[in-house]
């Protein structure tokens, strides 16, 4: 007797001969899958408390989001009328109307939100970065609470950024520290990652000191890499390079970071990411909601990167974003 039998049309296994089943079934016993294979045969051997499915339907594996904001949900038909620059949206709009807004009950109900709504859009792990410095400390904590109830996977970070005070900084660095300490374990359903904003928000001390932390603590870094030209004019600017040679030069990369947007990343740059085996989460809507361009993913394919695909937070549906890709 098993727990659960789950029956498809179509079961798509994503095993390593990525083998397509019609008319298949999952077997499953605590929490397990213990056996897939063709209908008939699953259930003449297996009996289960509980059938469900049907030939109508498609039996897959979960979907990863691997960039997303649960908390912008909020602005999910927020009647307003964007600016054109990338920044201005930013500093017009996203920061001063929602995140510095926010609060820890605001935090739970949103997360647990949007959780629900990418659940039943087959979504089973998000990569949330969380930015709401007025509601430290302990706001990671609000959102864990919102995605174990849900029972989602989660790899969760605060976005720590000095666009407010270094003070501010260093209390998102902290909340990271704290969250990893406690939450970094083999059995917990939601983990920690560090994560600082970009490289026009935090300083080179600020991201040297969490990757110091990554290092020491083996988490990873999530951070925005070249959303926009505004990031790119910046690092010119200022550090005389591009964003991501920046990043270079200080010892910031590496193959735990993983890198969002990249909509602006230069050939060259793509062939440091490359040499440092760093991450790329791709968000083809946010980016055209945004309008800051397209994403060179088929250069960073070519060249070998790893690129995965998130919501980035307004759109939680993983197939409309695979489609927006294509």
């Amino acid at each position: 007797m098993v727990d659960l039998i789950v029956k498809g049309g179509f079961v798509i296994t994503v095993d390593k001969n990525r083998r397509i089943i019609y008319k298949g079934a999952v077997a499953i016993e605590d929490g397990r899958i213990i056996a897939v294979d063709k209908s008939e045969r699953i259930l003449k051997e297996y009996k289960a408390e509980t059938v469900i499915g049907g030939d109508d339907k498609i039996v897959m594996p979960g979907l990863i989001c691997a960039h997303c904001h649960t908390h912008g949900r909020v602005a999910i038909g927020m009647p307003v009328e964007l600016p054109v620059e990338f920044y201005d949206i930013l500093s017009k709009w996203w920061w001063p109307m929602i995140e510095d807004q926010l609060t820890k009950d605001d935090v739970y109900v949103l997360s647990r939100a949007s959780c629900t709504e990418m659940v039943k859009r087959g979504i089973t792990c998000i990569g949330d970065v969380m930015e709401a410095p007025n509601a430290l400390p302990g706001v990671l904590e609000s959102e864990a609470k919102a995605f174990l109830e849900v029972g989602v996977r989660g790899v969760l970070a605060f976005e720590a950024t000095e666009r407010i005070s270094k003070e501010n900084g260093e209390l998102g660095i902290q909340e990271n520290l704290n969250f990893v300490r406690k939450w970094n374990k083999p059995e917990s359903l939601v983990k920690g990652l560090f994560c600082v904003h970009t490289v026009f928000s935090c300083s080179p001390e600020m991201l040297m000191k969490v990757r110091d932390l990554a290092n020491k603590h083996k988490a990873g870094i999530h951070l925005h890499v070249e959303e926009s030209v505004y990031e790119v004019n910046y690092c010119k600017r200022t550090y005389g390079k591009l964003p991501v040679e920046h990043l270079r030069d200080i010892g910031f990369l590496g193959p735990d970071v993983l890198a969002a947007q990249c909509v602006q990343t230069s050939d060259q740059e793509i062939k440091i990411l490359k040499g440092h085996d760093v991450k790329v989460a791709h968000n083809p809507q946010s980016n055209m909601e945004c309008g800051v361009g397209i994403a060179p993913v088929v250069k960073m394919l070519n060249e070998g990167i790893t690129v995965s695909l998130g919501t980035d937070g307004l759109f939680p549906d993983m197939f409309e974003t695979m489609r927006t890709t294509y």
